[in-house]
């Protein structure tokens, strides 16, 4: 899979959403007041996707619903695209 694609896939999930979250993931949501709304407009805004390992990828970019930075760690699995962490 390539960065665009799985931007792509990340984008359609969030667009849909139907991004699954990790508990890893709602624990840092809750640190960084960030909501699912929020995971989702940066997953939206992203202007890029790195892969980590497996199918891991760093999602770059992307902004909250104020405008902030956002960060997203989002893995892909056949059907599924599941947020593994958010950072600041």
């Amino acid at each position: 899979m390539t960065p665009a694609e799985a931007l792509d896939e990340i984008r359609d999930a969030a667009r849909l959403g139907q991004l699954r979250y990790t508990k890893h993931a709602q624990e840092r949501m809750h640190e960084r007041n960030a909501k699912r709304a929020d995971v989702e407009r940066a997953c939206l805004t992203a202007t890029g996707a790195v892969w980590q390992r497996d199918d891991v990828w760093k999602v770059t970019g992307g902004v909250d619903l104020d405008g902030d930075s956002l960060g997203i760690i989002a893995a892909i699995d056949p059907g599924d695209v599941w947020v593994i962490t958010v950072t600041g």
